[in-house]
């Protein structure tokens, strides 16, 4: 990514994508290692994602913007990017929906997902299980994005750039 120095990554309100979808977006930012696997009462019902260092795109300095609605695969992304010493994650606690879901359809209109399996890193220890805890709190209520996509008087995201600034003057 030439020419690109320092990213903010927004994943307030978020919680639509899936696993593999984040998976892949942490790939492009961290080297070599393992998601771990979702295991549920029965044992493993998906197994995870390696992580090749062949497929990182930017090492430089990123922050993360969470909120309460930071979950499921955003959170994951999140998570797995926040032990890396060049992400700061700003904004608040996620709510550590971290689950692998089965639908059951109950009729045409009525679709119930039940959390079958969570995320288990290698040591064994449940991935985000009281939420992810931010870097830096943002106590400031961020904007609706429902009520406009824009950025612009969005205190948080310029909080990220503030701190995004000061990283990169550290690392230069």
């Amino acid at each position: 990514m030439k020419g690109i120095e320092r990213i903010v990554l927004d994943v307030r309100n978020c919680l639509d994508w899936n696993y593999e979808t984040a998976f892949r977006v942490v790939d492009l930012f961290r080297d070599a290692g393992h998601s771990g696997r979702f295991e549920g009462r029965n044992g493993v019902v998906a197994p995870g994602y390696t992580f090749k260092s062949v497929t990182t795109i930017f090492r430089g300095p990123i922050v993360i913007v969470t909120d309460l609605s930071t979950a499921g695969a955003c959170e994951v992304i999140a998570g797995l990017l926040k032990p890396l010493r060049t992400v700061t994650v700003l904004g608040k606690t996620t709510p550590g929906e971290v689950r692998w879901y089965h639908t059951v359809r109950v009729d045409d209109h009525l679709f119930l997902w039940i959390p079958v399996a969570r995320l288990v890193r290698k040591d064994g220890s449940v991935f985000a299980s009281e939420g992810l805890n931010p870097d830096i709190v943002y106590p400031e209520k961020s904007k609706n994005i429902r009520e406009s996509p824009f950025v612009e008087d969005d205190h948080v995201i310029d909080e990220a750039l503030k701190i995004l600034r000061q990283l990169h003057k550290k690392v230069a």
